[in-house]
């Protein structure tokens, strides 16, 4: 069972460490839109209730489509 931080948003490292991912492959999953987040000023936050959502809705680890990641990329 994940322990639960006191606060409701989480910065980069922490959502990460939820995660059981790097902040390098968090960072590479928020920019497709897979992970939900939010903008303050310039920081990503991470609500934690939709983090485990996000665990609890893809048991077997997060999917990403080949046609999100060429959509992304043909994008910028």
């Amino acid at each position: 069972m994940i322990k639960a931080p006191e606060k409701l948003f989480l910065n980069s490292k922490e959502a990460s460490i939820v995660m059981g991912i790097s902040e390098k492959q968090l960072r590479n999953l928020t920019s497709l839109g897979v992970v939900p987040y939010y903008k303050f000023g310039r920081l990503n936050r991470y609500k934690l209730d939709e983090l485990i959502a996000l665990i609890e809705s893809n048991p077997r680890g997060l999917k990403i489509n080949r046609s999100s990641i060429k959509e992304y990329t043909d994008g910028n």
